[in-house]
């Protein structure tokens, strides 16, 4: 046995899967490379201009933003194929953040430093749906339970690389200029997208065609009748507040200790990127197993299980005040969402399934669990 067919073993991946597999964690890992740039900056500029008081603002504006991204996402989905929605939605990204950065250096007015931590909200949003919407064409649901932990772990890569490079970049070019090299992530991640979708997606001839796929078309009837689906929306709701709640206690004792954005940002990364190596190895060697083992609802309850009790710890040993260690709480609650993936999954497997019924549910949710945070 080769050591790549040991390595695919170990890791259960099933024969025909590794190169998709590979390109997907590829893709996540540009993705995610993107958001980690923008929120890094996104956060240093604002609470450095603004200070960390001002973020439950945002969380208003975010709440409008969802409700009205989710609204108009469900109109495309109704119009467009998903396979030519998903690169659609990554081009525009990828135009979306250079126009910011060319905004800020043009004006710089307070009003455009304001809505960066929307931005950030939005990028990750569309960003992560896009994603899922391609890995959810190149695997059914079995394979989707073992692999999304796998396909996930590119994001994490992506933290530890990027949080140790910020660190060299911001003395060289500044915090501003991070999100220029988010920019160019997320073009790479548009190519990347077009070529596994024609590569690798089953229906690659629904490119040049409507597709009339059950998973393309949102429910008629409310999603809510079923139960499955509103234990997943209280789920979601409860996930985002706790993310927002720590990013609050966060950037409020971060700012007390750096007075630059361009500190406050190579501050940030270092802990996205020792945080990054935590969680890389939680989805590398625990996630999939974990699926295949309890099922999704085990899954669930890493993320929460894990932030609770961290959260706990802080408390217990007094650690309250220390912005690394609430940091590190902060940064696996709200860049990581561990359990996206197997939300995907739990999308796919239950009764109001694919792409409009989760991106339905999960928006409502985003909005009303940001509002409730203000």
């Amino acid at each position: 046995m080769t050591l790549q067919r040991r390595i695919a073993t170990f890791l259960n991946i099933q024969p025909g899967e590794s190169r998709s597999l590979l390109w997907m964690m590829v893709l996540f890992f540009f993705l995610g490379s993107a958001y980690i740039l923008t929120e890094t900056a996104a956060f240093a500029l604002f609470v450095n201009r603004f200070g960390a008081d001002f973020l439950p603002y945002t969380y208003v504006v975010i709440g409008i933003g969802v409700s009205t991204l989710t609204f108009f996402y469900l109109r495309l989905v109704e119009r467009f194929p998903s396979t030519r929605l998903v690169v659609f939605n990554l081009a525009v990204l990828f135009a979306a953040t250079l126009a910011i950065r060319f905004g800020l250096e043009l004006t710089g007015d307070n009003w455009m430093i304001f809505l960066l931590p929307v931005w950030k909200f939005v990028l990750v949003y569309i960003g992560s749906m896009s994603f899922w919407a391609i890995f959810g064409r190149l695997y059914d649901v079995r394979e989707a339970k073992r692999l999304s932990g796998l396909a996930g772990s590119g994001r994490w890569f992506a933290s530890v690389m990027v949080g140790f490079t910020v660190p060299l970049l911001v003395p060289v070019i500044g915090a501003t200029n991070l999100l220029a090299a988010a920019a160019v992530n997320l073009l790479i991640a548009v190519f990347l997208a077009r070529y596994i979708l024609r590569r690798f997606s089953p229906t690659a001839s629904s490119m040049s065609a409507p597709a009339k796929l059950v998973e393309d078309r949102p429910p008629r009837q409310s999603a809510f009748r079923y139960r499955y689906v509103v234990l997943i929306f209280v789920y979601t709701f409860c996930a985002i507040v706790a993310g927002y709640m720590i990013t609050n206690v966060y950037f409020g004792q971060a700012s007390e200790v750096f007075t630059s954005a361009d500190d406050l940002a190579i501050f940030t990364s270092r802990i996205t990127g020792f945080v990054g190596i935590l969680i890389l190895g939680i989805q590398l060697f625990i996630t999939g197993r974990l699926l295949n083992r309890y099922g999704l609802w085990a899954g669930l309850l890493i993320q929460p299980l894990v932030t609770g009790a961290a959260v706990l710890l802080l408390m217990i040993g007094g650690f309250a005040n220390s912005p690394v260690l609430v940091g590190a709480a902060g940064t696996g609650r709200r860049r990581g969402n561990i359990d996206t993936g197997f939300r995907r999954c739990a999308w796919r497997s239950g009764p109001a399934g694919g792409i409009a019924g989760g991106s339905r549910v999960d928006g409502s949710a985003g909005q009303r669990a940001v509002g409730w945070s203000d």
